[in-house]
């Protein structure tokens, strides 16, 4: 668990952006609530910021690691911390931001959006603000033996053969990879856009419409956001963006890989 925070506090790119969105989203004296805070990493750059006040919430052991750093900061009296998830989770007064970064690999996969639209309706003031705000969808065919690899573990030389029958199950799964360009057989496609802002339906399903550019093996499908934490501020993990943050993204594999050739529609 220390690991996967360490990843997120040492993520530069990350952190730089949420500081530009919570300059620009965060006035003086607000009071926040850091929703699946973690460490506890973006409410410390809310207090920082001018906030007067941050409720941290967080359902893991993550929880003693915020309480620890913001004491050793000296800003234990400015917060407040909550050990629940954040749907059951109740607070002394409504706030003024919301923030979060539950974002996943593919934007939606991590609760981000009812945990967002739920901390909206029974957190939030009137005329508050969230960050993030938006989350586009992007999804791109792909050839990659590396993210195929992941499918095929289950049919590895060494596990017993009781156990090959989950590789059908692995490959209906989400897997997080690192792609290079080169992994794509041609350009993304836009799949759908989420307003965290406004109420969401329980079940989401998009379509699109993808174009091969060169002759290759489609091994599957890779998902990725960008998200828009405020005006003019964005992050994402796209394997096309030489300013993408340190976050995988999600494949989807196919059962069975498939030969397509330059000008095929998926």
């Amino acid at each position: 668990m220390l690991d996967e925070h360490l990843g997120y506090v040492a993520d530069r790119k990350r952190l730089e952006q949420f500081k530009a969105a919570i300059a620009r989203t965060l006035k003086p004296g607000d009071r926040v609530a850091d929703l699946g805070c973690g460490s506890g990493v973006l409410g410390l750059l809310c207090l920082q910021a001018g906030a007067s006040h941050v409720v941290a919430i967080d359902s893991t052991a993550m929880i003693e690691v915020a309480r620890q750093t913001m004491a050793r900061a000296g800003l234990a009296d400015r917060c407040t911390f909550v050990h629940a998830r954040s749907h059951r989770a109740t607070l002394a007064e409504p706030v003024d931001v919301v923030i979060c970064d539950h974002v996943g690999y593919f934007g939606f996969d991590y609760g981000v959006v009812h945990t967002m639209q739920d901390a909206r309706a029974r957190f939030l003031a009137p005329g508050g603000r969230m960050i993030p705000g938006r989350i586009r969808l992007k999804i791109a065919a792909v050839e990659s033996d590396a993210a195929r690899a992941k499918v095929d573990r289950w049919r590895a030389e060494g596990v017993p053969g009781e156990y090959h029958w989950l590789q059908r199950h692995a490959a209906n799964l989400k897997h997080a990879v690192t792609l290079p360009r080169d992994a794509l057989l041609g350009p993304p496609s836009d799949l759908g856009e989420i307003d965290l802002r406004a109420d969401q339906p329980d079940f989401f399903r998009w379509t699109a419409k993808l174009r091969v550019e060169r002759d290759g093996v489609l091994h599957g499908l890779a998902g990725w956001f960008e998200c828009d934490l405020a005006d003019g501020v964005a992050m994402t993990n796209s394997p096309l963006s030489d300013d993408r943050i340190d976050r995988p993204q999600a494949f989807l594999p196919i059962e069975e890989p498939v030969a397509v050739r330059a000008g095929d529609t998926i």
